[in-house]
């Protein structure tokens, strides 16, 4: 009896333990189960979802290689949309070793002491992001994929390019492939699963279509416009190196012959050239009593070379070999006259010339500015940049090297002399009331332009901006000679009347001297190099009158720099402290009966109104 006893102990103390572990661990995940390298043993469903959810936001961050033959492709998990469902993933790890009969458990039990039960996470990939995948692919894959078949002419006949079997990526596999992958961490590379597909077309279908085809390159073809009876001629040999088919597969697969536009855009380039017309818009113009016209706008006509390519597959297989030539005339203009007359410009507002002497190139720049900026129209409420507008002075924009001030030197510089324009367009919108937001008046003063009203230029800063506070549009109108710029400002200020003012100069300053030393001048002579100018200051002042009787004053306070004199004296002149003195006396002249003479005195400076004119 003992020993049956002892028999029985044996043969149920496998099911025995195996059943006291289950019993420890009733609602909660067996022993030896791992999701990926995650230990899920012994943890209720609450803690494993936790502890899952860390692995699953590693999962969805990674990135895997997959590989097509020697073309390799890096994909991210965001990109095709993989997410691991947690939840899912829990409840199959709990329902890991609970499946079957008394046996089938107590051997998963026991067997988990040699090696964990790894569950698969659970996840998914969103299905149109890997179709645009597959698309990428596809395309390299080119040389590998199906070819429906196609046409070719040579000497003049149409034969037939044959159909040939080919590999297409597998879409239904990819996605699997990639939510295992994604799910695995330890997989880092893929190959793309890809699947062989026949033509679409047999050999006999694509002979036929050829032979069908050799109507299309028989001989030249004429295509008409009735409107215009404009007309074009395509050769027989233009025809045949265009040529070509495609395969469609809707509502049936077919070849379809067809001329290729680009090679139809390149063959006629000079035929599209001369029958194209650009569209121009309405355009405003004045004339030479300051009167605002309207030129309206004319459409323009456009040659599509698709549309032509159509039109002679028709015309190949029409009486004559002729077809009707596709002009476009729905090129239309961006702007047309019911649109300017939309923005409120009536007439005339304000104006302002000034002059320059001829031919220099900074009058070159001048030129070219008002260029660029004649025709602009500033809607009502805008804020006007001109640097924003004109942008960087570059010699590719038009621009040549001319004086203007650097650091209070006068350097060549790209556009230099555009200061004068700014100087001219800025006083045309003071005397027109508009608003003036950003203005810096020039360091020195040059006599060209009227104290305290002028403006400087350069790029990026300084700058000229102001805005159209009116509700109208803003046209200005550029015009230049050979020694002037004017600008003239179209639009409605709503009947503001502009007083200017510019008070008496204050804090006048005398030009410093800068001494020159030239041993070969005479000891009592100088030379002037630079004649230099006074500086002072002036308060500009602007009051804008608006018909209701309510005013704006505005009052600005406008400083020129005094500019060095510059003279060359014997280096005996140069007084002491000065750059260049030497202490030493200064020669006594040979004639001596002379020497009780002075020289004429080194004048400390010159009139304020001298002219400055060089230059900016």
């Amino acid at each position: 009896m003992l020993a049956l006893a002892v028999l029985a102990l044996v043969l149920w103390m496998p099911f025995g333990l195996c059943a006291f572990d289950r019993l420890l661990l009733s609602g909660r995940i067996l022993r030896g189960v791992w999701v990926g390298p995650v230990a899920l043993s012994g943890l209720a469903p609450e803690d494993a979802r936790n502890t899952l959810s860390l692995q699953a936001q590693r999962l969805q961050k990674r990135r895997v290689t997959l590989r097509l033959g020697q073309a390799v492709l890096e994909v991210g998990a965001s990109e095709i949309g993989f997410i691991v469902d947690v939840g899912a993933t829990v409840e199959a790890a709990f329902a890991a070793g609970r499946e079957g009969g008394l046996r089938a458990r107590t051997g998963w039990w026991w067997a988990r002491w040699q090696r964990p039960e790894q569950v698969r996470p659970v996840a998914r990939v969103d299905p149109p992001r890997v179709t645009a995948l597959a698309d990428r692919i596809d395309r390299l894959v080119v040389e590998r994929r199906p070819f429906g078949g196609g046409l070719q002419v040579a000497k003049g006949s149409v034969l037939p390019i044959a159909p040939q079997a080919g590999f297409v990526v597998d879409r239904d596999r990819l996605g699997v492939d990639l939510a295992a992958a994604f799910a695995d961490p330890g997989v880092g590379t893929a190959e793309v699963p890809l699947r062989e597909v026949e033509p679409p077309l047999t050999k006999t279908t694509v002979a036929a279509v050829a032979a069908a085809s050799q109507v299309l390159v028989k001989g030249p073809i004429v295509l008409v416009d009735p409107g215009s009876k404009e007309r074009i001629e395509v050769s027989a040999a233009d025809l045949a190196a265009a040529l070509s088919g495609r395969v469609e597969l809707t509502p049936e697969p077919q070849l379809v012959p067809y001329f290729r536009p680009e090679v139809i855009a390149d063959r006629l380039r000079s035929v599209i050239k001369r029958v194209e017309r650009t569209p121009k818009d309405a355009r405003f113009k004045v004339d030479s009593r300051n009167r605002l016209h309207i030129v309206p706008e004319t459409p323009g006509v456009r040659l599509d070379p698709s549309l032509v390519a159509d039109a002679l597959v028709l015309a190949a297989r029409a009486p004559g070999r002729t077809g009707v030539l596709p002009l476009d005339r729905a090129a239309e203009p961006q702007r047309r006259v019911a649109d300017l007359r939309k923005l409120g410009i009536t007439g005339f507002v304000s104006q302002f010339t000034s002059f320059y002497p001829c031919c220099k190139p900074r009058v070159e720049n001048i030129h070219r500015i008002a260029d660029i900026l004649d025709g602009t129209i500033i809607p009502a409420g805008q804020t006007f940049s001109v640097n924003a507008a004109v942008g960087p002075r570059t010699a590719k924009n038009g621009f040549v090297p001319a004086p203007t001030i650097e650091e209070g030197e006068m350097v060549d510089s790209l556009g230099g002399g555009i200061s004068q324009f700014a100087t001219t367009l800025f006083n045309a919108v003071f005397h027109g009331g508009y608003d003036i937001i950003e203005r810096t008046p020039h360091s020195y003063y040059f006599s060209r332009y009227p104290v305290g009203h002028e403006a400087t230029l350069s790029y990026p800063k300084p700058d000229l901006v102001f805005k159209n506070d009116t509700n109208a549009a803003m046209l200005l109108h550029c015009t230049y000679g050979k020694t002037f710029v004017k600008v003239q400002i179209f639009g409605d200020n709503g009947g503001r009347r502009i007083e200017a003012k510019v008070s008496q100069r204050s804090d006048v300053k005398a030009p410093p001297v800068e001494y020159v030393p030239n041993p070969t001048i005479e000891a009592d002579d100088e030379k002037v190099v630079e004649a230099g100018a006074f500086g002072w200051t002036v308060a500009v002042s602007r009051v804008v009158s608006f018909p209701d009787g309510t005013k704006k004053e505005e009052t600005r306070k406008v400083t020129y720099n005094p500019r060095v004199r510059r003279v060359e004296v014997h280096p005996c002149r140069i007084p002491e402290g000065e750059k260049g003195y030497t202490g030493d006396d200064c020669p006594v002249p040979k004639d001596e009966e002379a020497g009780d003479e002075e020289g004429p005195p080194i004048p400390d400076a010159i009139p304020p109104d001298s002219p400055l004119d060089e230059g900016f």
